[in-house]
């Protein structure tokens, strides 16, 4: 097959900028400081000694049963990992690096140990991957795709994002809100506070038009200025984002100067998980995600894979019939919770404000102490309203749950089928026993753990109906 071998000589380069960018804020630190100057000009040398020493270490070859590697400057190990034990292969290429036919392959193995579950080879021909391919019994490969099928296929079974999606994503993502906010704090280095203060003077001067005028051009070019970033940010990561079904196979493809290829077995699917944030309600817009067994991988998607980054809620379901065999067809009709699941829920939430205040009170007192509060308490009590109105379970057919919760103004929808369940527990405390309440608690894989879902302050005519249930099929 291929003998023993080091990676590609790019593996070296994209070795050194991983090192100097996990030294980068050490880097900084020593010139800001100004102190030990010596080492800022050590360290690059001792870097690029570091990752010629771990590149010249790794080493792979490929036999007709398994694919050995060989890695380790100090602590050598050596892993033998048989093509059937493969259950995933990720893909990720460098823009810099497809004109070469070169990319990076994670080998996920599925085991169970942290540091055995996956293996990178850094840099290596395609030839490798469709060898890994061939032997792992599986194509994972667009271009391996046998081509008539996939032009009988209808055209929803083939999903793409354009930039006018993408850029409401961006738009809608509530990170900004922290951004602007973090912004705000370290003002003062930004000259804000000066541009401030000027308007606060010429408001006592009566000439306050112009120093409002400034505070608002100020504060429009940093929303601006966030939005352009975080646009730029998503581009970078799902630039021609596409999800292709082939058989029994998930393909997602993303990415502009990391394109990353990510394969998805059917059958490795735990529940499918339907998002959307308050800012997105307003566009109609939601997230499809899915949990996963045994998804080894670092990056955001080592628990929950995006299959979808955004999409209207209005076809949300449709799309996915194509992709997925259990969805509905329709949204699943899930019961809003009462007025007496929300006040549970604020009751909590200001229970927690309440502790806050008191402790922080042994330090600060007087009447603003407790008007600066009050946003909190109005926060706690729209959080709280919008988790309880918004939890709910239901069947939407025989074998498959619906059960939606929220958390942050963010209410999260689970496709879940029976089978796919670990375990499913009621709670019930004394005082909900009166309150006719119950808690749900379904188990299902995620990653290489258990992920519980909890859906709180439930009926308990509701609960008892899905627990039944469940039993029947257990």
């Amino acid at each position: 097959m291929i003998n023993k071998q080091h990676l590609h000589p790019f593996a070296l380069l994209i070795k050194v900028g991983f090192l100097f960018r996990d030294f980068l804020p050490a880097v900084f630190g020593f010139v800001f400081l100004r102190q030990y100057w010596q080492i800022w000009l050590i360290l690059p040398i001792v870097l690029l000694m570091w990752a010629g020493l771990d590149y010249y270490c790794f080493t792979y070859e490929m036999t007709d049963k398994e694919l050995i590697v060989n890695s380790g400057v100090i602590i050598k190990q050596q892993r033998h990992i048989p093509y059937k034990q493969i259950q995933n292969l990720k893909r990720r290429q460098w823009f810099f690096l497809e004109p070469f036919g070169v990319e990076t392959l994670i080998v996920d193995t599925g085991a169970k140990e942290k540091d055995q579950r996956e293996v990178t080879l850094l840099a290596v021909s395609n030839v490798v991957r469709m060898l890994l391919d061939f032997n792992s019994s599986e194509p994972t490969d667009l271009t391996q795709l046998p081509v008539e099928p996939v032009k009988e296929m209808k055209k929803s079974t083939e999903y793409k994002i354009g930039f006018k999606e993408l850029a409401l994503y961006a738009m809608t993502n509530p990170d900004i809100l922290g951004q602007f906010l973090f912004i705000l704090v370290i003002s003062n280095h930004l000259g804000l506070t000066d541009i401030i203060s000027n308007a606060s003077d010429t408001l006592v001067d009566h000439v306050s038009h112009y120093g409002l005028v400034a505070i608002l051009i100020v504060l429009n070019v940093i929303i601006l200025s966030l939005v352009v970033v975080n646009l730029v940010r998503v581009m970078l990561r799902f630039y021609g984002f596409m999800v292709l079904r082939q058989d029994n196979l998930l393909t997602v493809q993303r990415g502009l100067i990391q394109k990353s290829i990510l394969h998805v077995s059917i059958n490795r699917i735990q529940s499918i998980h339907i998002r959307q944030n308050i800012f997105r309600q307003i566009f109609g817009l939601v997230t499809v995600e899915l949990d996963l067994i045994a998804d080894a991988t670092k990056s955001d998607e080592q628990k929950r894979v995006t299959l979808i980054p955004v999409i209207s809620q209005d076809k949300v379901y449709s799309v996915l019939k194509e992709f997925l065999d259990y969805p509905p067809e329709q949204a699943p009709i899930i019961n809003k919770g009462d007025w007496y699941t929300s006040w549970l829920f604020v009751r909590n939430a200001l229970v927690g404000v309440g502790i806050v205040a008191m402790a922080m009170a042994i330090f600060y007192h007087g009447f603003w102490y407790w008007v600066a509060l009050m946003p909190l308490v109005i926060l706690a009590i729209i959080f709280g309203w919008y988790k309880g109105y918004y939890t709910g379970v239901n069947r939407y057919d025989d074998g498959h749950l619906a059960l939606r919760t929220a958390r942050q103004l963010t209410n999260d929808t689970a496709l879940i089928g029976w089978h796919e369940i670990q375990s499913m527990s009621v709670d019930v405390s004394l005082l909900m026993v009166w309150t006719k309440r119950a808690n749900l608690i379904v188990s299902v894989r995620s990653g290489n753990q258990v992920l519980r879902l909890r859906y709180r302050y439930l009926p308990t005519q509701e609960v008892e109906a899905i627990f039944k249930w469940y039993r029947e099929y257990v």
